[in-house]
C-alpha cells in the first residue's frame, strides 16, 4: 500500500491508503479511498475518554485498580509491571477460553511463559500470595459481556490460572 495525504485527527497519527503495490510489481490507485490510523481499538478508546494511556479505559483500568490494592503500590510508581500484568492476564484468560492449556509445547508453551511473567511482575511489585486467580476474575468480568464465552468459562479460566500459579 502506499500512503498518500496525511490526515489530521487530534492524537492520532492517520494517512489515506490511495493505491496498493502488489509482490509481482504490479498494482494501481484504488476505487475507494481508506484511512489507515494504526490505532486499534484500545488506542481509539483512550483517545475518546482524552488519555493517550490506553491502560486508563474502561477495559483495563479496574484490572490496574485491582493490582494497586494487591500491591499497595501506585500506578504512577509502578507503571510497567501492572501494564505487563494486565495485558498478559487478559491474554492468558482468553487462551484458556479458547481451550489452551499451559503446556512446553505450542500455545500452551506461550500462555505458560505469559503466566510466569505476569508472576515474575507481582513479585516486582511485592505481592508475595498467589495473586493471579482473583486479578483474572476481574478480567472475566470486565470482559463478559463482550465475549459471552467468558463466563462461560469462568471456572476453567480460574481454576487453569490459579493451578499454573501455584506450580
Amino acid at each position: 500500500y502506499r500512503f498518500g495525504a496525511h490526515v489530521p485527527v487530534p492524537g492520532i497519527n492517520t494517512a489515506a491508503v490511495d493505491s496498493v503495490q502488489e509482490q509481482s510489481g504490479g498494482g494501481g490507485v484504488l476505487h475507494l479511498l481508506n484511512t489507515f490510523s494504526g490505532g486499534g481499538l484500545a488506542r481509539i478508546a483512550a483517545a475518546s475518554v482524552d488519555t493517550s494511556d490506553v491502560f486508563r479505559i474502561s477495559t483495563l483500568w479496574p484490572i490496574i485498580e485491582k493490582l494497586q490494592d494487591l500491591s499497595g503500590k501506585s500506578y504512577e510508581a509502578e507503571t510497567v509491571a501492572m501494564r505487563v500484568i494486565a495485558d498478559h492476564l487478559r491474554a492468558s484468560s482468553f487462551l484458556i477460553a479458547d481451550g489452551v492449556s499451559p503446556s512446553n509445547e505450542g500455545r500452551g508453551y506461550v500462555l505458560r511463559r505469559i503466566m510466569r511473567r505476569a508472576v515474575r511482575h507481582g513479585r516486582l511489585l511485592g505481592i508475595e500470595k498467589p495473586f493471579l486467580r482473583e486479578t483474572c476474575a476481574v478480567v472475566v468480568d470486565l470482559m463478559g459481556e463482550a465475549s459471552p464465552y467468558l463466563p462461560e468459562q469462568r471456572e476453567a479460566i480460574l481454576d487453569s490460572i490459579g493451578a499454573a500459579a501455584a506450580k
